[in-house]
């Protein structure tokens, strides 16, 4: 009889729910399978929903956010609450984090962790919700701080309403921005829960950023310059087996990571500035067990994004810049070299600005005059400005360790010469060069896009473009002609270049996925002449497209440069593009389309010279030429 009492009892939903509330969240998940009715009560009932924090619970203003205690206890490392203020508080080198989650623990427990329908992959970080974590990246050797916020909106699984854990985890693991199993000083930081004083980085990174740090959650990625690459090591550290590790089982379960939301910038400052910051600062700590090292800063991620930039805009093997006028102006580089020639043969008088003794005797075979210097020397770059009825420009200094400081040279060059110009009054004309890289992705790019400042590489060199259009407002015919990443011809030919090297070097010519990703491209005689037009005739402010296709497909160059190799021609998955393509995988895996038509109508120029497929032999029998 009690028997039967107890189970109407049980029977009754308002009282199971209940009793049910009063459970642990670990107990609740494991009685759910007992019978059938107490996993209908547990799945549809809202209350406990909220509990098991797979609902978001109402955020109201001042509500402390509680971490979600389940999630605490598999991963520990990502939830601990300590003081970044506080030296003594738990912050050492090399502490592992990926390797202390209890998934590590043995293959078995990884497996079943990892399932796609595996809850704490739909569980919230903290109730009520997260709806935001940022990331911040900085060292001190002098490329800046890298911030980024990852947000959650709308996605198909309907689960929008928070930082759910799944998305958190495979941030960490698969975002190549965050990199986090690589950093070994790494931290997640519960901002708004602990101290917001003392004398800690973020104080100063507030100040360098300009913005609050409005995130609960940051993830602290600081690289110092004793940091040292993965390959000094004779292991991996515990952290990097682990990722490789999670990566191979997903892998194997043929699972997508997610991919939230984010925003990016990289934000610059001087080395000067950051030294007096420290001293202000007291910052001390941060060199606390560092040994200082005389290699300058090495982080995989970060000299990639350099190396790319250099094959975007630079386009040439050596700093040259140009000058022009009714002598214009031009240098020694892949494209520079054609654009001399092109003006040359126009009728035009060209002063070319060259750092070497090679440069110099080249421009001189050609007929020009050279000027030996680099873009560093305001005052000639002044006196040269001064002597030219216009100036064409592309150069950039290839420092890789400092490049928000080679971006800044830049942009202190294009200012230089174009207050020059502006003062001298007439009709001056100001040429930059840029690059169709640099604006906003899945779309179409044309002319009138302006550079995707989200990016990281935009956001540093985005702004040249901008110094240049301000002369227009000050009687310049300022301009900016946009290089695609295979400009080609003889030559290295931008992107061509590291991929037919890649190429040779493996053994295979390869694409990624289905090989649909595509580059545009343009032969460097045609952007000669464009640079020609738009120094000649160009409206003021105007931007132009030195694109003569745009878009080919990545599968189908593979297979033209397979078969000038004698190669195979094979696909690799995205998560191999690294591995296969090293520094280049950023390339490999871009899908760059844009479009000319606005250029053509407004200086009607037209692309005349051999298409990209046309000129593979000719690259690769250069590339072979240099033993690449």
């Amino acid at each position: 009889m009690a028997s039967s009492s107890i189970h109407r009892t049980f029977g009754i939903p308002e009282i199971l729910e209940m009793i049910l509330l009063d459970l642990d969240m670990r107990t609740l998940l494991y009685i759910q399978r007992t019978c059938r009715s107490w996993l209908s009560m547990i799945r549809d009932s809202p209350a406990i929903q909220k509990a098991l924090y797979f609902t978001a619970i109402e955020n109201t203003p001042g509500q402390e956010k509680v971490q979600n205690p389940l999630l605490v206890d598999a991963f520990p490392a990502l939830f601990k609450l300590t003081d970044p203020n506080n030296p003594e508080d738990g912050y050492k080198s090399d502490e592992p984090a990926l390797a202390t989650f209890d998934m590590m623990k043995n293959p078995s427990k990884l497996a079943a962790y990892l399932r796609s329908e595996a809850s704490w992959r739909r569980m919230l970080v903290t109730q009520p919700p997260v709806r935001n974590f940022a990331f911040c990246t900085y060292a001190t050797g002098g490329w800046g701080i890298g911030r980024g916020v990852f947000e959650i909106h709308e996605d198909p699984t309907g689960f929008a309403d928070g930082l759910r854990m799944g998305d958190f985890f495979e941030a960490l693991v698969f975002d190549t921005d965050v990199d986090y199993a690589r950093c070994r000083r790494k931290r997640v930081i519960w901002w708004k829960q602990i101290p917001q004083d003392g004398e800690y980085f973020w104080n100063v990174s507030e100040e360098l950023v300009v913005k609050s740090v409005d995130s609960d959650i940051v993830v602290s990625l600081p690289y110092l310059r004793s940091q040292r690459h993965e390959a000094d090591d004779d292991e991996k550290p515990g952290d990097e087996r682990a990722m490789d590790r999670i990566k191979a089982t997903y892998k194997e379960f043929g699972i997508q990571p997610s991919r939230l939301r984010k925003t990016v910038e990289w934000i610059e400052w001087s080395h000067p500035v950051w030294q007096d910051l420290l001293r202000r600062e007291r910052l001390e700590i941060w060199y606390v067990e560092v040994e200082v090292a005389e290699d300058p800063f090495r982080h995989p991620n970060r000299e990639l994004r350099l190396q790319s930039f250099f094959l975007l805009t630079a386009k040439a093997p050596e700093f040259m810049i140009d000058l022009d006028g009714r002598r214009l102006t031009g240098s020694t580089g892949f494209v520079g070299s054609a654009v001399v020639k092109e003006l040359l043969s126009a009728g035009h008088k060209v002063l070319g600005l060259t750092r070497s003794e090679s440069g110099i005797k080249q421009l001189e075979s050609q007929g020009a005059e050279a000027l030996h210097g680099t873009i560093e020397n305001l005052e000639l770059l002044k006196k040269a400005a001064s002597e030219c009825d216009a100036v064409i420009h592309l150069a950039f200094v290839h420092d890789f360790a400092d490049y928000v400081g080679s971006c800044a040279k830049d942009r202190a060059a294009i200012a230089a010469m174009g207050s020059v110009l502006a003062a001298a009054g007439g009709d001056r004309a100001l040429v930059i060069t840029s690059g169709t890289m640099l604006l906003p992705r899945g779309k179409l790019g044309d002319e009138d896009d302006a550079p995707d400042m989200t990016n990281p590489m935009a956001g540093a060199r985005g702004p040249s473009e901008q110094v240049c259009l301000e002369f227009a407002k000050q009687g310049v015919r300022a301009s900016v002609v946009r290089l695609p990443p295979t400009t080609h011809g003889l030559g290295f030919s931008g992107f061509m270049g590291p991929f037919v090297s890649v190429a040779l070097q493996k053994g295979v010519a390869a694409y990624i996925g289905e090989g649909k990703n595509r580059w545009c491209a343009g032969h460097r005689d045609d952007a000669a002449r464009l640079f020609r037009l738009a120094a000649e005739k160009a409206a003021p402010g105007s931007i132009f497209h030195a694109v003569g296709e745009e878009g080919v497909p990545m599968k189908d160059i593979a297979i033209a440069v397979g078969k000038q190799l004698d190669i195979p021609v094979v696909s690799i998955p995205a998560e191999k593009a690294e591995e296969h393509f090293g520094w280049f995988w950023f390339g490999a895996v871009a899908d760059n389309v844009a479009s000319s038509e606005k250029t053509r109508e407004r200086l009607g120029w037209a692309p005349v010279g051999a298409t990209l497929m046309e000129d593979i032999p000719t690259i690769v029998d250069f590339m072979k030429s240099q033993g690449a």
